[in-house]
């Protein structure tokens, strides 16, 4: 492996329902065009990219600060990320980047003890959970029922709901709760660690 340092990106809210439309296509075209990223991939239509920044591009530039491979590296990506598909797209697109090891962090700490992948749902924000964020997600367990839950780690929360989501009161609490947070299942997160890890 070179010295390229790799990073994962979660979009959210695109090509829900035919709305907010934003083809993957052009998110592999403009990447690398904007940002100088290689390689970039994507998993799935719903937004999930996995990219390189190849040591001593532009991309890796701004005379390296903050050193690639931080969380602050990591935030600034999510920016011009959101900068260049916003302008590509039309409209808005919240961005989260991780690095390799904040995503292996965020599948160490998801406790349920076994998941069912399609059962968790992970929401992702950029950094680490604030405590305010810790608060108002803790605050909806009282609207969980039998079986379902709300965890909350270092930089995720976990949401537990082992029938539809769509009829969880857990889960419309949780929406409102966390509006920041962008939400994957955790078969789509194993998933991207693999990818990354491949990349």
């Amino acid at each position: 492996m070179s010295d390229d340092v790799r990073y994962a990106a979660f979009l959210r809210a695109v090509n829900l329902g035919g709305k907010r439309k934003l083809p993957m296509a052009l998110v592999r075209e403009v990447l690398p065009a904007e940002l100088g990223y290689a390689p970039v991939r994507t998993h799935i239509a719903s937004g999930n990219i996995l990219f390189g920044v190849p040591a001593g591009s532009s991309a890796a530039g701004r005379q390296a600060e903050p050193p690639e491979g931080t969380d602050e590296a990591a935030a600034r990506h999510a920016a011009a990320i959101e900068e260049v598909l916003g302008r590509a797209a039309g409209f808005e697109v919240p961005t989260v980047v991780l690095t390799g090891a904040a995503l292996a962090q965020v599948l160490a700490e998801e406790p349920y003890d076994p998941p069912v992948a399609k059962h968790v749902n992970v929401g992702l924000v950029q950094g680490t959970i604030t405590a305010q964020l810790r608060a108002r997600a803790e605050a909806i367990e009282a609207k969980a029922v039998a079986g379902e839950g709300v965890s909350v780690g270092e930089r995720a929360i976990y949401l537990h709901v082992p029938h539809s989501i769509h009829g969880s009161k857990l889960a419309a609490a949780y929406g409102r709760a966390a509006p920041e947070a962008t939400a994957r299942n955790l078969a789509t997160m194993r998933t991207m660690a693999q990818l990354l890890a491949e990349l």
